[in-house]
């Protein structure tokens, strides 16, 4: 490779060591700044695509009517307030660990976030479904997602939960969120 596996292995910050033996000294600041522009991009992403999604949920009455309240662009206040405290509190957590804790933190904190959510949406599925196929989807969504937790093999069965619960997603989005 271009940077000796070595050199890679002990560094504390391999990408700069990868940017600066193609780029030069000094370019890790200009490719660091473009990263954190698309963070701060996904950042936005994920606070406006959660806030929209509450205001969805409470239209369905999945949650409460708090979160009809709209803002201009038409995304739940309430879910944005929430969205952005709760990425605060983990910019927070985050702020003092090394870039490989940071990213291994972020990594496990979404995976476990997504199976919360695919356990929730198995969860109204199995509470309103009639047909034996939704309910066995369900009950195996949650089953999968309780086993990940206790088993602590998260990213491992995301990769089956994402297969059996996009089923569920799709019967549970067809079904309950017309809005």
């Amino acid at each position: 490779g271009a940077v000796p596996a070595e050199q890679l292995a002990n560094s504390d910050m391999p990408f700069v060591l990868l940017i600066r033996q193609f780029f030069g000294v000094g370019a890790e600041k200009y490719v660091g700044f473009l990263i954190a522009f698309t963070a701060f991009g996904a950042l936005y992403g994920w606070i406006a695509a959660t806030s929209k999604m509450s205001l969805v949920y409470a239209k369905t009455h999945v949650f409460p009517k708090a979160f009809l309240k709209k803002t201009n662009s038409n995304t739940s206040l309430l879910g944005l307030v929430l969205s952005s405290a709760l990425s605060f509190i983990i910019f927070v957590a985050v702020s003092g660990m090394n870039i490989k804790s940071q990213f291994d933190f972020v990594a496990d904190l979404c995976v476990y976030i997504t199976l919360a959510i695919y356990a929730f949406c198995a969860y109204v599925l199995l509470r309103n479904t009639d047909r034996m196929v939704d309910y066995f989807i369900a009950l195996l969504g949650i089953l999968s997602v309780l086993a990940s937790f206790v088993f602590n093999i998260g990213m491992t069965l995301m990769a089956v939960c994402t297969l059996v619960f996009t089923s569920v997603y799709v019967a549970f989005s067809h079904k309950y969120m017309r809005t």
